[in-house]
């Protein structure tokens, strides 16, 4: 003992110093090797870094829309100071609400009746990953959330849940590839009733401003979530019955009455100052409170008489469909009509008749509750249909897609019942393969409908081209010496969103008279600063004659004559990439 005190007495302090500290880790590694949490994320790693792989692929394969990024409009302006230059198109501070007439004015808002709570989600994101593969990510995490809440609520192992939902093509397309946006409030669903399962078990304060919470983003993100309310509180008392012995004890009430109230407190007093915030300088006009109040609806009769000729329901049951933002599915509906006929067969009406005989034929007290309940999650998936459908503006893949959740919920009630059921008659062992089959089947439809997808072509606006124009400005040398003038739809969130810090993005349609040109002149001259031009050549209302005999301006020689997206630029040869860039 006295020898090695000694030889510790003998080291250099430094060293002394470093041992110590790797005393520290290790036994600091051993504790959180200990703690759940620690197992929590090493068992999400696999997942989290097929969702990576997932978004750079998707990014490869699928052409960007500008509809991705509508939602991070005030990252667009806030991040890049110069893009506040944009006062025209989708202007910077077109969106923020004065809070409450106070004067107090916020960007709360990303587009007329979206808000912006999804810059906040996606933020750390952009920080991270300054690119269209982050976006994409972030839909990839939210998909595999609902997985993972998916196999705790049915006890499944997560791997199955996972790869049951990435193999659900419209559901899965329409999440990673998300113009809605829809990724937080189809997770909510799932979020939500795992919330109020937890709940009514413990009654515990954290869970019930958890509910709270995530209505209010889910709101504030877009209002069509009340779409989804109806669904969601028969969830919620599905769960007070499941528990009432529980939660109406006499000793229970007062204290549930208690959180109730301090989570209305928390849903209410944001949601009541987003609505009743207003425009800047017009104290009297209300947007979101306006949006909700002037939502038009269909009559019950007319809805009846119009029901499979809307468009919704068309997209709805057309799966390829998910993919309309960005390709060209009616090209091939025609060839596709008998497949989509048996795809809506096997998808939406042979789960629940299977679901009816499976309650006819297996033992009651084992799976009948399971079975009760996945047919209860079919009728909240077409009441939650028929409420997306009843509204007149409903008319994208996005708003159809927001009644899924519901529909998932009865495939994985079915799966649990089955699986929990120890089948002994034949007839019990003939359905159960019968499900088994129905199952394979379906994930046989989705994988096509993946094959198929390679085979679309790209609509025009999303020509990969734009990639091309994207990677040549975003350089220091152009982001810090021109104004980007974007004259057509479909380039301005996604240029404006990814790029060099300096480069300043404005959204001018169209560009046909000298006095818009003078007007950006003045701008950029203002801002020592040159103009460059970004225009769809296919379907353009600019004057490109004018411009290139005004401005002056020329083409950038890098970009093919027949690309859709292409540059106009003064001094154009300064540009590097204009000299680089290849499709």
């Amino acid at each position: 003992m006295t020898q090695k005190r000694h030889d510790h007495a003998r080291m250099p302090a430094a060293l002394v110093g470093i041992r110590v500290v790797h005393r520290k880790l290790i036994f600091l590694a051993r504790r959180l090797k200990k703690h759940p949490a620690w197992g929590m994320m090493l068992s999400a790693t696999p997942y989290v870094a097929a969702c990576i792989a997932i978004a750079v692929a998707s990014s490869q394969i699928v052409p960007i829309n500008m509809d991705e990024f509508i939602a991070y409009h005030p990252i667009v302006c806030i991040f890049y100071p110069l893009n506040a230059l944009n006062v025209y198109r989708e202007a910077c501070g077109l969106y923020d609400l004065d809070v409450l007439g106070t004067g107090m004015v916020l960007p709360l808002r990303a587009f007329g009746y979206l808000g912006s709570s999804m810059s906040l989600l996606y933020f750390p994101f952009f920080l991270l990953w300054r690119d269209v593969e982050s976006a994409r990510l972030l839909g990839c995490l939210l998909l595999s959330l609902q997985a993972f809440c998916i196999a705790k609520l049915f006890r499944f192992k997560i791997w199955m849940t996972f790869a049951a939902v990435w193999a659900f093509f419209p559901y899965a397309f329409q999440h990673v590839i998300d113009t809605g946006p829809l990724g937080l409030q189809t997770t909510s669903v799932f979020l939500l009733y795992l919330l109020f399962r937890n709940w009514t078990k413990t009654i515990r304060m954290h869970f019930l401003l958890s509910v709270a919470l995530i209505l209010f983003f889910c709101l504030w993100t877009k209002m069509v979530f009340l779409w989804l309310l109806p669904g969601v509180a028969v969830l919620f008392l599905l769960e007070m019955i499941e528990q009432r012995n529980t939660l109406f004890r006499k000793k229970n009430v007062w204290k549930i009455a208690r959180q109730a109230s301090v989570a209305a407190a928390a849903l209410f007093l944001p949601l009541g100052t987003l609505l009743f915030s207003t425009t800047p300088g017009s104290p009297s006009h209300r947007p979101l409170l306006a949006v909700l109040l002037k939502s038009e609806q269909y009559g019950w009769k007319e809805l009846w008489e119009r029901f499979w000729d809307l468009l919704v329901t068309f997209r709805a049951l057309h799966p390829l469909e998910a993919t309309h933002r960005v390709f060209e599915p009616e090209r091939l509906m025609t060839a596709f009509t008998s497949f989509t006929t048996f795809y809506d067969v096997t998808v939406f009406l042979a789960p629940a008749a299977f679901c009816v005989l499976l309650l006819i034929a297996l033992p009651l007290r084992v799976s009948g509750k399971k079975l009760l309940r996945a047919l209860l999650f079919h009728g909240l998936f077409v009441m939650t249909f028929i409420i997306i459908a009843r509204t007149k503006a409903a008319g994208s893949m996005h708003h159809a897609i927001l009644a899924f959740p519901f529909l998932i919920l009865a495939y994985a009630s079915t799966a649990e019942a089955v699986l929990a059921t120890e089948c002994r008659t034949l007839l019990q062992r003939l359905l159960r393969a019968g499900v088994i089959l129905l199952g394979v089947v379906i994930i046989a439809e989705n994988l096509f409908l993946y094959g198929v997808m390679f085979t679309l072509r790209p609509r025009t606006h999303d020509d990969p081209s734009k990639v091309v124009v994207h990677r040549i400005l975003y350089d220091p040398l152009p982001a810090s010496e021109y104004i980007y003038v974007v004259t057509d739809w479909g380039m301005y969130y996604y240029l404006g969103l990814f790029g060099e810090r300096a480069q300043s993005v404005v959204y001018f349609q169209p560009v046909n008279t000298k006095a818009h040109i003078a007007e950006l002149q003045s701008v950029a001259a203002a801002h020592s600063r040159k103009l460059l031009f970004i225009y769809n050549s296919k379907e353009t209302a600019d004057d490109l004659p004018l411009i290139t005999a005004t401005v002056p301006a020329a083409e950038c020689g890098a970009i093919p004559p027949g690309a859709v997206w292409r540059i106009l630029a003064q001094d154009v040869h300064t540009i590097p990439g204009c000299a680089q860039a290849k499709l």
